[in-house]
């Protein structure tokens, strides 16, 4: 079950990650990636990887890859690479 607090921690766990890592969201939104931003959130309201997270997020190791722990790397790596 979900708990509020939890989904607002984890979309603000993902929001840094995303700006941390200089990752763009493709422009002009079609079905594709409206899908694959609403799987990125779903991953992440799951993620059982906070902590570790937290702890990356605070070393702003920015600008590499979105690390392996993140169920959405490969997702964010890919539209980093495409901007």
């Amino acid at each position: 079950m979900f708990s509020l607090r939890k989904i607002a921690q984890n979309a603000d766990l993902m929001g840094e990650m995303i700006h941390q890592n200089n990752v763009k969201i493709p422009n002009g939104v079609d079905s594709s990636v409206e899908q694959e931003l609403r799987s990125a959130i779903f991953n992440c309201i799951n993620c059982d990887s906070v902590s570790t997270c937290q702890e990356h997020l605070k070393a702003e190791s920015g600008s590499q890859d979105v690390p392996k722990f993140c169920p959405n790397s490969s997702l964010f790596n890919r539209w980093r690479d495409c901007t």
